[in-house]
């Protein structure tokens, strides 16, 4: 009785042209129409509808990797908005002088808090760090026009859901990401009401 449905035409486009370009606005177009018709076609079923994390132009990729070159096992992982050093085999002292170059770097916003390399699952890493709006942390090569990866802190980079129900109703909710998960486990009886994910 589960169907999952991901409408990915605004996301590529997003990345090839660009927020606000004419092709995304026909994306969003098409999409609007097929989410009407995929509404109507649930009649009375619940429905959770919620978008990826937003994307940000971006006018200058980033390649971070260029300052450890392989040393000792490290790297860094870039993920679009953010990037993070894995560490390897470096001394201590080496990563603190890593982390001055890049706080000094162009793009260069802060670096991620605790909390947040624990939610994007980056524990292992020495330490994470985001680049501004209109920069980004790709190979060079890739060009995208825009991309995710940002802290959730950004302006203009919000996630929206809505879910609609027989006892519930969140039309035009904006929050975290990160509630998604539990309210549809929340909705599938996965979890009780109380009860946290693991």
């Amino acid at each position: 009785g589960l169907a999952f449905i991901h409408l990915s035409l605004y996301d590529t486009l997003c990345h090839r042209y660009g927020k606000g370009s004419a092709e995304t606005d026909k994306a969003l177009e098409a999409l609007n129409n097929n989410l009407e018709t995929l509404l109507e076609a649930a009649g009375d079923r619940d429905v959770i509808l919620f978008t990826d994390h937003s994307q940000l132009n971006v006018h200058t990729p980033l390649t971070p990797n260029d300052l450890v070159k392989g040393e000792n096992g490290s790297f860094i992982e870039c993920c679009g908005g953010s990037a993070f050093l894995h560490a390897g085999g470096l001394a201590d002292h080496r990563v603190a002088q890593i982390k001055e170059i890049i706080a000094e770097s162009a793009g260069f916003r802060r670096f991620l808090t605790q909390d947040e390399m624990n939610e994007s699952g980056h524990t292992h890493a020495a330490f994470g760090f985001c680049a501004k709006a209109g920069y980004c942390y790709e190979p060079a090569q890739k060009r995208m026009k825009a991309t995710h990866g940002y802290p959730l802190d950004m302006p203009g980079y919000d996630v929206f859901y809505m879910a609609r129900g027989r006892d519930f109703d969140m039309s035009g909710a904006k929050g975290s990401l990160l509630d998604i998960a539990p309210l549809a486990a929340r909705r599938l009886g996965l979890i009780g009401v109380g009860q946290q994910l693991e």
